[in-house]
């Protein structure tokens, strides 16, 4: 922001005038915690709006006494949970020769949440929209809360659930999963219990040692009418919708006739979103035909990723929608790390970190981030528009929208350097592909040419 051109600024999520001309106003401090809570941003005090929402600069008298009670106040305990402010984050600019001091505010790290005011985490939690400075729903402070636990919280004993709720099938499917993965894995010749111990997916609960399942494990392999006596909310959810129906194809965890889970939820869902992609003719190192191609890897990444990010005691559940043209994958939860992050550099953070090591043994997900660059790939790879990523504060929730493209020549081209077919070689080709069987005399008619000259 370029404080001389502040009056060509309007109030946004990121940005708020505060109109003082001497103290430190009251509302500062909903303003500070909503800012950490949310995106961060930038507090300008002697600032106010004008009627068309743009600044006027007003000032302020004593700015070096306002900043040493803002100070004073970050300092304590009782009035902020947490200090964001380094000294560089505050500084004291001239506009038409009035004194206005800026504050930066950082957004809180996830192990802060929810940062808060006046010891009160309950009624002291703020967040901000478009509209303004708001206190915090029941759901997102719960769910900043679940944020700032200790990490792989999905690894907890379920000590009021037995281990009769997982599916054998699904566990069978997963192990031989795990074993095609690699040859002469250890956990390969263990029994089913040993198995799941070392995987995260049961625990001896810390007040008998009996065997339950853990969080990570009842998502993962239970029964959906199970998981729901932990996760009331649990919906999984991914349609098809081609034609002007409301969903041609549809995999939903309440519908039956299957476990529910997210790892069978994951083999069902994963053959309908790349359902028509096209495959070019390729073989790979051992001479085999690949099956596979940059947009088939980044459906299969973003379909683990969303989730093994989600908040599975936030509403509304993990919902895919594949159209033509794109599939949109949301999943309940904040980002608990800043979107510019998460897509510029690649990091990521689950809160289901058992979750995400449970896919990654059997190759399905990589430590490496949140799969952003396996986007782009695709994106680049098909010539369609890159990836859209997506926090949806208002209802907590994650989005991502990942463009494809069904065009049988997709990918032809890549790693191709011999010199593209003119438009007779192509219409040669076309005469082949089209018929059973062709004849010189039969292209040479195509091509208006002399059976000598085909």
């Amino acid at each position: 922001m370029d404080i001389q051109t502040l009056q060509r600024y309007c109030e946004n999520n990121r940005l708020k005038f505060k109109r003082t001309t001497s103290t430190l106003p009251r509302s500062f401090w909903e303003t500070y915690p909503s800012l950490a809570n949310t995106d961060g941003g930038v507090i300008v005090l002697g600032a106010t709006e004008r009627p068309d929402s743009y600044a006027i600069p007003t000032g302020i008298s004593n700015p070096d006494a306002m900043l040493k009670d803002l100070w004073s106040g970050l300092d304590n305990e009782q009035k902020v949970s947490t200090n964001l402010p380094l000294d560089s984050d505050m500084a004291v600019e001239v506009v038409d020769g009035r004194r206005i001091p800026l504050v930066r505010v950082s957004r809180a790290d996830e192990t802060l949440h929810p940062a808060y005011i006046n010891d009160n985490p309950k009624r002291g939690s703020y967040r901000r929209d478009g509209k303004g400075d708001y206190h915090c729903k029941t759901e997102e402070f719960r769910a900043m809360t679940c944020d700032s636990a200790e990490r792989a919280t999905d690894k907890l004993v379920l000590a009021n659930i037995g281990i009769d709720a997982l599916s054998q099938e699904s566990i069978h499917a997963y192990r031989a999963a795990f074993d095609g993965y690699g040859r002469d894995r250890p956990w390969s010749y263990l029994k089913d219990e040993e198995f799941l111990l070392r995987l995260g997916a049961i625990g001896r609960s810390p007040e008998a040692g009996e065997i339950h399942p853990t969080r990570a494990g009842l998502l993962m392999f239970g029964e959906a009418w199970r998981i729901t006596d932990e996760y009331p909310d649990h919906f999984l959810d991914c349609h098809l919708v081609r034609g002007g129906r409301r969903w041609e194809d549809r995999v939903i965890s309440g519908g039956g006739g299957w476990s529910g889970n997210v790892y069978d939820f994951y083999r069902r869902a994963q053959r309908m979103i790349v359902r028509n992609l096209p495959i070019p003719f390729g073989l790979d190192e051992g001479m085999y035909r690949v099956s596979d191609t940059p947009q088939h890897r980044a459906l299969r990444e973003v379909l683990v990723n969303s989730p093994v990010h989600a908040d599975y005691y936030g509403r509304m559940g993990v919902v895919v929608v594949r159209r033509p043209g794109y599939a949109k994958f949301s999943n309940p939860g904040d980002l608990r790390l800043p979107a510019d992050v998460v897509e510029g550099d690649g990091i990521s953070d689950s809160c289901n970190l058992t979750l995400f090591m449970m896919f990654s043994l059997i190759g399905l997900s990589d430590k490496a981030g949140d799969g952003f660059d396996v986007y782009w790939r695709a994106s680049d790879y098909a010539h369609v528009e890159q990836p859209i990523f997506e926090e949806h504060q208002e209802s907590d929730r994650v989005s991502r929208t990942i463009r494809v493209s069904a065009d049988a020549n997709v990918g032809n081209h890549v790693g191709d350097t011999r010199p593209k077919p003119c438009e007779s070689e192509h219409a040669v080709l076309n005469q082949i592909t089209a018929a059973f069987s062709t004849s010189a005399k039969d292209i040479a008619g195509v091509l208006n040419m002399s059976d000598k000259q085909v």
